[in-house]
């Protein structure tokens, strides 16, 4: 249904290009919902590809300690570790160090009054303010000449009241902007590139942010511009990872203004997910503690957060639970003296990610989130106070497996690679897939051409039938199933038996045990057997794609 706020903009851009067509038709031979299909799905991989190439680029021109050490960049958020936050804000997704502080502005600019109402007077950008005598004042709303911004994204906590075109940055401080343009001619503007921009405009102080980069654009015909800017004490490291950023990030060229529930800026501290189950958790002021809001498969769920006489106020239990929106990812407030926090059932601990609070929410908490706890029953514990113990210790899992001359043959090839001791696996079938075992966070992620296919946890016992989707056989799919170390075969009977082959593995608290790796070409099911007994896993029989 199509919102006020996308109406209103749509009826001011078309008054201002003479009742043109706001967006592009679509390319022809292409049936409209294949390309938006094909949009959504190459979008829905920039938090993990655009952030995976934001820390390529960054670590090396900036060096590591931009991305991994503490909060010790000026204007930082805490001593803590840094990783890439992945986000998406309304039109654009992009990746940037946790330790800079996002902002989603859309809300507070959705709530910005655009318009006159229907039979009244149209205001013009120098009328502000204006009414027609027989109009009431709440009938007509005013144009500004004010750009209506999108995100920010600065190296210093300036306030969510901030907005750093108007207000100006500190010395120090470096900034992305990304605002809707009322003033701009659609019509004069190219769309925004597809791909990762080559590079920073020329600077210039002709913009309404002053001096600075300025690039020009539409978004499916929303007329917009982005400005990266630097204050002179900003150091080389910032400048970097602001520009890295900027070139980086991708847009929704099939994006529609959204209606938020709130009226006010939020911070977004983290996000998120599988490829069409993303998530992002925001946080901005309450009465009382903090105000989390849950964004997932275009709902959003707002509770209020805080710590008392708990160390750890947590959201949501129901999350944790088979069926239900939100799934795999719970959040909340973490009493500062926590050395960790983890998600504790009878599987074991999933330990979270601790983030320290932007200062000027002024909170005496810090926030957390803890991925992977879909469909597990359990409690958040917060390590360290009140004689809970630490976390296991997550060690290298992949030195007790013998090199590749020792292997027997129901091992599937694979390679140690990367800084975190990676476990990598590649194989043919729809094109091309690559299955890593991520030891840091004791998950999987399976790429199959480019595009992100699983990423999350498995359990002991659990299987699951992954999608290749690939462009060569679109109906080929992959069966991963997490064992314990002494399964010794598995393998799927369908017209045939295909018997599985297994590379190291994690489970959810860190140990050992095996991956086992079906390919699946074309479309069938089956029965899945381990160790020559049918698997009694509770899942259905294995169908694909």
């Amino acid at each position: 249904m199509t919102t006020d706020i996308e109406t209103e903009l749509r009826e001011l851009l078309r008054e201002k290009a003479g009742d043109a067509p706001a967006a592009a038709p679509p390319t022809e031979g292409a049936p409209t919902e294949v390309l938006r299909r094909g949009r959504r799905r190459q979008v829905a991989t920039v938090a993990g590809s655009a952030a995976i190439a934001f820390a390529i680029a960054a670590g090396s021109a900036a060096g590591l300690g931009v991305l991994l050490r503490g909060g010790d960049v000026a204007g930082g958020s805490g001593d803590s570790d840094v990783f890439v936050r992945g986000a998406t804000i309304e039109a654009f997704s992009l990746g940037s160090p946790s330790d800079w502080f996002l902002v989603n502005e859309w809300p507070r600019s959705a709530a910005t009054p655009l318009g006159a109402a229907s039979g009244s007077k149209q205001c013009g950008p120098e009328d502000l303010g204006c009414a027609r005598e027989e109009d009431s004042l709440d009938q007509v709303r005013p144009i500004s000449a004010d750009p209506l911004p999108l995100l920010q994204l600065t190296n210093v906590d300036l306030g969510l009241d901030s907005d750093v075109c108007r207000d100006g940055l500190p010395d120090i401080g470096a900034a992305l902007y990304i605002a809707i343009d009322l003033t701009a001619d659609a019509d004069s503007l190219d769309p925004f590139p597809p791909g990762p921009m080559p590079g920073l405009p020329e600077p210039s102080s002709d913009g309404p942010c002053g001096a600075g980069s300025y690039a020009h654009f539409t978004v499916n015909g929303y007329p917009m511009f982005s400005w990266v800017g630097w204050g002179p004490g900003a150091t080389d490291a910032d400048r970097t990872t602001v520009r890295t950023t900027w070139e980086q990030m991708w847009a929704h060229d099939d994006w529609q203004p959204s209606q938020p529930e709130d009226d006010t800026a939020a911070y977004v501290l983290a996000g998120g997910g599988a490829i069409g189950h993303e998530w992002q958790v925001e946080v901005r002021p309450a009465d009382i503690g903090a105000a989390f809001s849950f964004v997932q498969d275009g709902s959003t769920g707002r509770v209020d957060l805080a710590v008392g006489d708990e160390p750890v106020s947590w959201c949501c239990y129901a999350m944790t639970r088979p069926g239900h929106a939100g799934g795999d990812v719970v959040f909340g407030a973490v009493a500062r003296s926590a050395t960790g926090v983890v998600f504790r059932s009878d599987a074991g601990d999933i330990a979270g990610v601790i983030l320290p609070p932007p200062p000027s929410l002024g909170v005496s908490f810090n926030f957390f989130f803890i991925e992977g706890t879909e469909g597990i029953a359990g409690e958040v514990v917060a390590l360290g106070v009140d004689g809970a113990t630490e976390v296991p210790d997550r060690t290298d899992l992949s030195n007790r497996y013998a090199p590749a001359e020792e292997r027997s043959p129901d091992q599937y090839p694979w390679t140690k690679e990367g800084p975190n001791s990676f476990i990598t696996a590649h194989g043919p079938l729809g094109g091309g897939w690559t299955l890593q075992v991520l030891y840091y966070r004791d998950g999987y992620r399976l790429v199959c051409g480019g595009f992100p296919a699983f990423d999350g946890r498995l359990r002991l016992g659990e299987w699951v039938v992954v999608p290749l989707h690939g462009t060569q056989a679109p109906d080929d799919a992959v069966l991963l199933l997490l064992t314990r170390t002494d399964v010794e075969r598995v393998s799927l009977e369908a017209n045939d038996e295909r018997p599985g082959r297994w590379i190291p593995g994690t489970t959810s608290d860190g140990g050992e045990a095996r991956l086992w790796v079906i390919e699946l070409p074309g479309h069938g099911s089956g029965r899945l057997f381990v160790d020559g007994v049918e698997a009694a896993l509770g899942q259905g029989p294995v169908t694909w794609p």
